[in-house]
């Protein structure tokens, strides 16, 4: 329905990570990822909206099968960061309004590590 595979997908009661919870819905996913070890001297507040981008300009291309589906079953942005502090989120208007135009809610998470965990990732 949506017009493009996902990088992930997992099914209701399938395991979810290792303490024996199961998926309560179907998940279906696009994913971008970006590792701060890959880019030395950018922070998470740098990299973070160049991968919101990335991730936006992949799902512009599908947002009239995308948008049918989240309609239906519901759908939502989730940012992931893990950073040794907490960055600053900023999203542009266009990044806003392609995400209301979708129907899509935002959820964020940011796991705080230390510096010596960072170097071992």
């Amino acid at each position: 329905m949506v017009g493009a595979s996902c990088d992930e997908a997992r099914r209701i009661e399938e395991l979810r990570g290792h303490a024996g919870k199961t998926w309560d819905c179907n998940v279906w996913r696009i994913l971008n990822r970006m590792r701060g070890s890959d880019y030395p001297g950018r922070s998470a507040h740098d990299l973070l909206p160049i991968c919101i981008n990335e991730l936006l300009d992949r799902v512009k291309g599908i947002s009239d099968g995308l948008r049918k589906v989240v309609l239906t079953e519901g759908g939502g942005l989730g940012i992931h960061v893990t950073a040794t502090s907490v960055p600053g989120l900023s999203f542009e208007p266009e990044t806003i309004h392609l995400i209301a135009e979708l129907g899509l809610s935002i959820d964020v998470d940011i796991v705080l590590i230390s510096a010596e965990e960072d170097q071992t990732r």
